[in-house]
């Protein structure tokens, strides 16, 4: 995120499994580089990766502030695309 300012944020569904949490969710993209075997992605058009399986919507933001916060960075970011998809009731 620092080195582009883009980012995307993924809305994972009910059923998405444990480990799409634990690979996103519990490591640094500083330390793991998190789409190195993750088959179930696509770029969006920022030309980042989103997660194609157990999501509900894709959000892609520019950066507009970035602050260190010690452990971690706080970014506010303006939201340029949204992308929902369907989802099948059966």
């Amino acid at each position: 995120i620092i080195k582009t300012n883009k980012m995307n944020v993924n809305c994972l569904n009910i059923d998405a499994p444990f480990e799409v949490f634990e690979l996103f969710g519990f490591h640094s993209g500083k330390d793991t580089d998190k789409f190195d075997d993750f088959k179930y992605i696509k770029r969006s058009e920022n030309g980042l990766y989103y997660i194609t399986d157990s999501t509900n919507a894709y959000i892609s933001a520019k950066v507009v502030t970035a602050t260190d916060l010690g452990t971690h960075t706080l970014f506010l970011a303006d939201v340029t695309i949204a992308k929902f998809f369907l989802a099948v009731l059966m």
